[in-house]
Order: C-alpha cells, then structure tokens, then sequence
C-alpha cells in the first residue's frame, strides 16, 4: 500500500490506519489470517470479494481481493459464507507488521 499522511496505508480497496509513528511512500503491510474479521459491507476498513473458502471444521480460512490485494481472513467453525460474495474487513491495528519498500520492519 501507499502510505498517506503518515497515518493511513490505502491498500487496494482497504483504508487501514496505522500504528502510532510516520509512514509515507510504499509501505509493505502484513497481517496474519487470525487478526482478519469479516462484517458487513462497507462496515469495517473496506470490502473484499471472496475468492477461496476452505472450511477446515473448527475454523474457515477465507481467501479475499480488496482490489488486487490479497488478504486471508481466518473465522472460527463452518462460516457460512458464497464465493464470489462481498464483505466488510476488519482487522485488528494493534497486530499489523509494517514495512518499508525494501522490506525492514517500520513498526
């Protein structure tokens, strides 16, 4: 994603605020399956389009696209969710690995 303002990564069709600290230019954002939720549309940092549903029993993995960013969500049991579905993605701030253009740790 790009950064904006120091404060905000816009990472395709996701608006994620950022951690106390300046970011500005490319920033490489990761954030694991386990710190992705899902909500409604336009209710969380952005939509994405369900790509992939792996159901595993106790837990679902799903696989998104927010605009050409890939982004898995990990929900707990059998979710009942559609490929091809929109939803709201929500993520957890406190927990998002930030890095710069050539990949050293910013926070």
């Amino acid at each position: 994603g790009k950064g904006e303002g120091g404060r905000v990564v816009e990472c395709g069709s996701l608006t994620i605020a950022l951690p106390p600290g300046d970011y500005f230019g490319q920033i490489q954002l990761g954030i694991r399956p386990e710190h992705v939720g899902l909500c409604g549309v336009d209710q969380g940092v952005g939509n994405a389009a369900i790509l992939v549903i792996e159901r595993l029993g106790s837990e679902t993995l799903v696989y998104l696209d927010a605009d050409g960013h890939a982004l898995v969500a990990r929900v707990p049991g059998l979710a009942d969710l559609v490929v091809g579905d929109l939803v709201g993605v929500k993520v957890d701030r406190r927990r998002l690995h930030c890095f710069d253009a050539s990949g050293g740790r910013l926070a």
